[in-house]
């Protein structure tokens, strides 16, 4: 009896010490938030932006958002935006990737405060989106190169300011080191306003008409008003980065916010590859807009952005001949002192109806040129107001522009 009650007893010891134990793991284990998709490596964005998938031997992603991966996105176009290289391209986002507007909550009209993630609309850490690939060079390849355009609702009232988001590119090289590609809002570089980019979700316009402080902001466009702002597709400062073939490189593309978590900025990335020479590579883009708003009707005014990029190293020289050739359109006329460029010369011909410019282009730069033209009142329903630039170049550094390149 003393026995079966000596057994009893240790049972009910060892049950209590089993009900100390479960309750001192469940007082001690934190609660963890779990962020969706955590082993998420961010395959799909490099293969989005490679120009040759083999190249790929890993890859890894980071950002601020607890709630997945909103600050990455693949898209096969967003406004002007469209792929250099196949059928995709990503943008990476201090905000919500792809939100259109780019206001809080996407709102329209909204707040130009947009999008903040851990560190709270003020704090840290800053909102940030990392994407990291290892890359194997393939033989006889010595230079790596992209496309890549900056996106910012900062501009232009915080140019100059601690509010300096920041889009790098770092490519370390076993053999080269380590070489940066920086843009930021302090950089200059800007040559495009809100009027330039619609459909970007940064084709944003201060309510006032007065673009300074934090705005109410909405997508219909108005002079003063515009902003936000954004670089050419290729701008100032150089993306090519020396390599040599069959090593591997790491490339790491990190756009971050700065001064604070508010006013979203963006990244467009895309044709990612490798390349064994320097070259001359013109690629040319044309957008329009009518500035009335709505369907584009007799006696509206459009404005035409013309983009010239040189995509390699070597420059484009101001060679004998037009660089440029654009004739109005037809059942259009152009208005007189509405043409700029942001360098070399452009000039309206008006026994010609066409505007032409010459220039030089250094290799990893761009010009951009704009006009305005108005719509013939007497136009029928239904007409087509058409027409395409043509870019003369030099394909081969001899002096002669011997190719064309059409605006699309």
């Amino acid at each position: 009896m003393e026995e079966d009650e000596g057994i009893m007893v240790k049972r009910i010891i060892i049950m209590i010490i089993t009900i100390l134990l479960i309750s001192s793991l469940l007082l001690v284990t934190p609660v963890r938030r779990i962020k969706a998709e955590e082993d998420y490596d961010g395959r799909d964005l490099a293969l989005a932006i490679l120009a040759n998938a083999s190249v790929l031997v890993s890859s890894s992603y980071y950002d601020t958002d607890p709630d997945g991966h909103r600050q990455s996105i693949i898209l096969s176009s967003l406004g002007t935006m469209t792929p250099t290289d196949g059928d995709t391209f990503v943008l990476l986002s201090t905000g919500i990737a792809g939100a259109n507007p780019v206001t809080t909550n996407q709102q329209n009209p909204g707040s130009e405060r947009g999008e903040w993630f851990t560190g709270g609309q003020f704090g840290y850490p800053r909102d940030e989106v990392k994407l990291t690939m290892v890359l194997q060079v393939p033989p006889h390849m010595h230079y790596l190169y992209y496309d890549v355009q900056f996106f910012s609702a900062e501009y232009p009232e915080y140019v100059g300011t601690q509010y300096n988001d920041r889009l790098t590119i770092t490519v370390h090289s076993p053999s080269k080191g380590t070489t940066t590609y920086t843009f930021d809002v302090n950089s200059g570089y800007f040559v495009l306003d809100s009027n330039g980019i619609p459909g970007t979700g940064f084709d944003v316009f201060a309510r006032s008409g007065n673009p300074t402080g934090v705005d109410w902001i909405d997508t219909t466009p108005r002079t003063p008003g515009a902003d936000a702002g954004a670089s050419d597709l290729i701008p100032i400062g150089g993306v090519t980065h020396p390599v040599s073939p069959l090593e591997q490189i790491t490339v790491i593309i990190d756009i971050k916010d700065a001064g604070d978590n508010q006013f979203d900025s963006a990244a467009f990335i895309d044709n990612l590859r490798f390349t064994g020479y320097a070259r001359t590579d013109i690629i040319a883009r044309k957008t329009a807009q009518d500035l009335n708003g709505g369907e584009v009707k007799c006696n509206d005014t459009i404005r035409y952005t013309v983009t010239i990029s040189n995509t390699g190293s070597a420059t484009q020289q101001d060679n004998p001949g037009n660089e440029f050739e654009d004739t109005i359109p037809t059942n259009t006329t152009y208005i007189d002192g509405t043409l700029t460029a942001t360098s070399g010369v452009a000039t309206y011909l008006s026994d010609e109806n066409k505007i032409i410019w010459n220039g030089e282009i250094p290799g990893e730069s761009s010009v951009s040129l704009s006009y305005e033209v108005k719509v013939n009142s007497s136009l029928p329903n239904a007409s087509i107001i058409y027409n395409q630039g043509r870019v003369y170049w030099d394909s081969n550094e001899d002096g002669v522009n011997d190719d064309v390149e059409l605006t699309d």
